[in-house]
């Protein structure tokens, strides 16, 4: 980690380690000096979820979610475990190509994180045009989060595209 950098986001410790792989395993990939390389995986792991959930996810909710935490100890102890060059247990190997592929979905809003809400400005944002005769004939450029067209967007903010224009003028006359 380098200096003057805040240290990703924990999502699981080494007692959830250790449910993933034995006690006695992890004892024996964590013997060596500096003894805070199990902390390291663990801040690898995060920053790994971090990669694939943090669009959809706020960070604070996904440190107290159940799934998260087994996830991210599956991928810790992955990286644990390559760490002195050794091979991987061939089950945790396939636990972590199950991991990655599900993170993978929940990216790709394929999936959903159990008991967990997605934020709101992952939502899409619709445009809706429409041409309207006077005062000129213009288009009218309207955005909507939500297919449906009563009523204004009240429970969060909506994100516009600043660069665009909300109403275009034609340059031509209508004959």
């Amino acid at each position: 980690m380098l200096a003057g950098q805040a240290p990703p986001p924990i999502f699981c410790d080494f007692n959830d380690m250790s449910d993933v792989l034995s006690q006695h395993a992890l004892d024996l990939r964590t013997d060596d000096n500096p003894p805070s390389i199990w902390r390291n995986s663990i801040y690898r792991a995060g920053s790994k979820m971090t990669q694939y959930l943090v669009r959809r996810y706020d960070t604070a909710s996904l440190a107290g979610n159940y799934w998260v935490c087994f996830n991210t100890a599956i991928v810790a102890c992955y990286i644990l475990c390559g760490g002195r060059g050794n091979t991987r247990p061939t089950s945790l190997v396939s636990d972590y190509k199950d991991t990655i592929e599900s993170l993978k979905e929940v990216r790709s809003g394929l999936a959903d994180i159990p008991d967990l809400a997605a934020r709101r400005q992952s939502c899409p944002v619709m445009s809706n045009i429409r041409i309207l005769l006077a005062p000129q004939p213009h288009a009218r450029v309207h955005r909507s989060m939500s297919t449906t067209t009563g009523g204004e967007v009240s429970a969060y903010q909506q994100i516009r595209d600043l660069s665009e224009a909300t109403d275009i003028w034609l340059n031509f006359p209508l004959t």
